[in-house]
């Protein structure tokens, strides 16, 4: 080969070899400016629990492998996830596609627990129910009935103890049996005298009337109380301080006079 010709393949081969090598640097270049190849910490927030490992190395568009699992008593952990609340969840086959160091965080649920109801006195659909711990439970308790009495809510002890309200949340702390509360029912009962008078007077449910008022009618007997004004009804019967009031009863009584 004369010295021409060789000049000529020497630079027909470094044209080759340029050509070669120029996709390559720019693959390169492209993977290194959209994160390709590079090596970011994952730290791990238990958010309450206990991670079995802290941090670890992730390369971008590679799965995250093996990530550390999490305790924390009374919670079931779900997982790690990309947000505190909310967010993707992350698996050891999922790609790492955050372009920089970041955290991820334990997402939990409680535990559930068993309260056992009692209705002290009263009737109650259930006499347990099911709570998971962490969450206000007041919600998931049901209304129990009793007869001549006011639901007052559930309280932690038969007497004194602590009224669960909307915000009391399940912890280590609650009680795992709880007690209806009850007030007597009263009934505001307005009498109408026809005598330029009313009177109103408070009983309670499941207990006598009591002493009733005695009103004053020039030229006329008081003749009783009673649940009609109109002295055709056929009852006829006057209600007396030894009767038992009862939920239904009316609201107003009135005078007859004779």
């Amino acid at each position: 080969m004369n010295m021409k010709n060789r000049r000529l393949f020497c630079f027909a081969l470094g044209i080759l070899l340029i050509t070669l090598a120029l996709p390559q640097k720019m693959n390169a270049a492209t993977a290194s400016k959209n994160g390709g190849g590079k090596t970011f910490t994952v730290t791990f927030n238990p958010k309450g629990g206990a991670a079995s490992l802290n941090s670890m190395e992730v390369t971008f568009g590679d799965t995250y492998g093996g990530l550390p699992t999490a305790t924390r008593d009374h919670y079931t952990f779900l997982g790690w996830y990309t947000y505190a609340y909310g967010g993707v969840k992350i698996t050891k086959d999922s790609t790492v596609k955050i372009n920089g160091s970041h955290t991820l965080y334990a997402h939990w649920s409680g535990k559930k627990y068993t309260i056992s109801l009692d209705a002290n006195g009263g009737l109650v659909k259930k006499e347990t129910v099911n709570v998971y711990y962490g969450t206000k439970y007041s919600s998931q308790l049901p209304e129990p009935a009793r007869a001549n009495y006011v639901f007052d809510g559930w309280y932690t002890a038969k007497t004194g103890g602590d009224k669960i309200t909307s915000e009391s949340v399940y912890d280590e702390n609650a009680k795992k049996k709880l007690y209806a509360r009850w007030v007597e029912k009263k009934l505001e009962i307005t009498f109408i005298a026809y005598n330029g008078e009313e009177y109103e007077q408070e009983v309670i449910c499941g207990k006598k009337y009591g002493k009733l008022p005695a009103p004053k009618r020039d030229g006329c007997k008081f003749a009783g109380w009673y649940s009609w004004d109109n002295y055709t009804e056929a009852d006829g019967k006057p209600v007396m301080e030894s009767d038992i009031v009862k939920e239904s009863d009316p609201l107003k009584l009135f005078a007859r006079w004779y």
